[in-house]
């Protein structure tokens, strides 16, 4: 087993988070702890490693962006952009699959 395949494994075993409503694109600062989890963002309003880093500093152990488009390559993001390098993964999920998530953790 690689070193990609038990961290992946491990963080397909963490619990799923959603942003807050009032920060869906998780651009902006969060006002929970994430601590442990995986946070579920939509695409778009800032670069990835902003998302990434953000979710980052409230304790997330990863985050899943939900492509806006129905057209999407998913999968491992190398999260470039202004922001400083991320320590967390980052994954491109399609739009269907990530608003089917989205609901979910909504009821």
């Amino acid at each position: 087993e690689s070193l990609l395949d038990s961290k992946a494994g491990a963080f397909l075993n963490l619990p799923l988070a959603l942003t807050a409503l009032s920060n869906l694109h998780g651009c902006k600062s969060h006002t929970s702890s994430y601590s442990g989890k995986v946070l579920l963002v939509s695409r778009g309003s800032c670069y990835f490693s902003t998302k990434a880093t953000v979710a980052e500093e409230a304790g997330a152990a990863g985050v899943l962006i939900w492509d806006t488009a129905e057209d999407t390559t998913t999968g491992l993001l190398a999260i470039a952009g202004t922001a400083p390098n991320p320590r967390i993964p980052g994954f491109l999920i399609s739009k269907s699959v990530g608003m089917d998530l989205a609901y979910k953790l909504l009821s």
